[in-house]
């Protein structure tokens, strides 16, 4: 794998410079809403990484998120004119907001868990989690949803001085494989977690039935939603990590994630694989990570409900 002219492999691979802020997003139709996620590679070394996401009201609940701490003033990408706070605001996105019952679009921070020397950074080996609020808005009442979940890309356009969405399939393809999505997590930190219910179709759902109100102060008639992400270090940390039928297999991530790489190698080789070498399988498992950094400079999480 190179990276900025650099051949390196994929034990050092944690080392590289691929910083990613993610935002999320979203518009609404009718009775549908859209998070979408923004992410950046941000080039200075005092980056802290976090996001922002963006939801809106359906017609029988709204959402709410909470917002933690920003660090992302005056870097590359995210608050220049016509960069990615620009984007934002021009779109009438909020930016302190905390409900869809007072603005409709919503930008909040994504959960970033990963530290690397004293910043959370999102790259190679990064996780964390992704969190909203579903309050029914007659209370009491149930509440069934079913969303998709896709990933895309944005560059910057100096031409058009502005963000562009990425068309490169090979850029979207690396995304669905490297940045991985779960419905469940266990574990008490990040070398005993287990992850459960792989998102690999694109699609979730939620369902209140069985399920308790949030106790948080001021969502005590909301339903907590949480997803857990993860990009994998290296495909070894995948391949070897994979569990089996066995149900006392304690492996961190679950038997369909086995299934899912090999029906869609695409999306975790940037090359086509002339073996089934374990080597020629890293090492192009990492061509994939850095066909991600050469072809975006923003990452976008779209969801939607069904």
């Amino acid at each position: 794998m190179r990276s900025f002219g650099k051949k390196i492999n994929g034990t050092v691979k944690k080392m590289l410079i691929l910083r990613l802020l993610f935002i999320l997003l979203s518009g609404a139709l009718l009775l549908f809403f859209t998070f979408y996620s923004y992410a950046w590679f941000a080039k200075s070394s005092s980056v802290h990484s976090t996001g922002m996401s963006v939801v809106v009201s359906a017609e029988t609940y709204d959402i709410l998120i909470d917002r933690t701490t920003t660090y992302d003033t005056g870097h590359d990408y995210i608050s220049g004119e016509n960069e990615l706070k620009d984007h934002l605001a021009a779109n009438g996105y909020s930016l302190s907001a905390t409900s869809t019952a007072t603005a409709s679009d919503i930008a909040f921070e994504l959960v970033n868990e990963y530290s690397f020397e004293n910043h959370r950074y999102i790259m190679p080996g990064s996780y964390g989690t992704l969190s909203f609020y579903i309050r029914p808005r007659i209370a009491g009442s149930g509440i069934t949803a079913r969303f998709s979940l896709n990933l895309g890309g944005y560059k910057y356009d100096l031409e058009q001085n502005e963000m562009v969405a990425i068309t490169s399939t090979s850029v979207l393809n690396m995304l669905k494989g490297h940045i991985l999505f779960f419905g469940e997590r266990t574990g008490a930190d990040h070398e005993h977690y287990v992850y459960d219910d792989l998102i690999d179709d694109g699609e979730f759902s939620f369902d209140s039935l069985g399920k308790s109100l949030c106790n948080e102060v001021g969502k005590t008639d909301c339903y907590k939603v949480t997803l857990y992400w993860e990009w994998p270090i290296t495909y070894d940390a995948i391949s070897d990590n994979i569990r089996s039928s066995d149900p006392y297999d304690t492996k961190k991530y679950p038997e369909e994630l086995g299934d899912y790489l090999t029906d869609h190698e695409e999306y975790f080789f940037a090359v086509s694989l002339t073996s089934d070498k374990q080597e020629e399988k890293i090492d192009a498992y990492n061509d994939g990570d850095q066909t991600i950094g050469d072809g975006a400079v923003c990452l976008v999480v779209q969801m939607k409900a069904l």
